[in-house]
């Protein structure tokens, strides 16, 4: 009799004193040994089978929000036969769920997060495969909400709190920070997914840009504050 891994062959076939032929049932695994039994004795060689890793190919769904689950499917190959023990990746989190369809598809719901372009990775068994710059989630984008557009503008001393409203500013409080002009606020503060509070540092420029960053990717408002003239 023969086996790969721990599974028996789905038939073996006596050719010689020195040949045996046998059918492998599917599988999901990296290398194998191979064993065959010959009445009480057997014997066994290392490292000598293995099947295919998962081999991703597309991504039905390149983008998700950065608060709330979103569901993907994964074309590929090698996802193997049966529904294994089957997982998918986004980054360096795992998917909410995910779902075996066939050899070739699987189904996933993302959790929520922020960061640019990331890695889709599917494995099975314990072999996996992947995808890189697959999958991203919307960026930080905060917009001004005052009457006619008009710039804010704060005091070139003094401590002034400056909330920013916008979209994409995550699910929680992530790595993040609030810059006016080329300046880093001196504290900021994740109120929602749409607000952050931030202290502005002293300053003596004209009109300058708001930029928000979560995680790694960041957005901008143009003409947004100003500080006071100095006479």
């Amino acid at each position: 009799a023969g086996r790969v891994g721990v599974t028996a062959a789905e038939a073996t076939r006596w050719v010689s004193d020195s040949a045996l032929t046998s059918r492998w049932p599917a599988g999901h695994h990296s290398t194998l040994h191979v064993a065959v039994t010959v009445g009480e004795g057997a014997g066994t060689v290392t490292e000598m089978a293995s099947f295919n890793v998962p081999l991703l190919s597309a991504l039905l769904l390149h983008n998700g929000a950065a608060t709330g689950s979103v569901t993907f499917t994964v074309s590929g190959t090698a996802f193997a036969a049966p529904d294994y023990t089957l997982r998918a990746r986004a980054g360096g989190t795992a998917a909410e769920a995910s779902d075996w369809q066939s050899d070739t598809s699987v189904w996933a719901r993302s959790s929520v997060g922020v960061g640019g372009t990331i890695t889709v990775v599917v494995t099975a068994g314990v072999s996996g495969g992947s995808l890189t710059e697959a999958y991203s989630y919307d960026a930080a984008h905060p917009q001004q909400k005052l009457l006619d557009h008009e710039t804010v503008n704060h005091a070139v001393q003094g401590l002034t709190i400056l909330s920013v409203s916008g979209q994409h500013f995550g699910a929680a409080s992530y790595s993040r920070g609030v810059r006016v002009g080329g300046t880093a606020s001196e504290g900021t503060d994740w109120a929602s997914d749409s607000a952050v509070t931030a202290k502005m540092a002293d300053g003596i420029r004209g009109t300058m840009q708001v930029a928000i960053t979560v995680g790694i990717r960041g957005g901008s408002y143009t003409e947004a504050v100003s500080y006071d003239k100095v006479e």
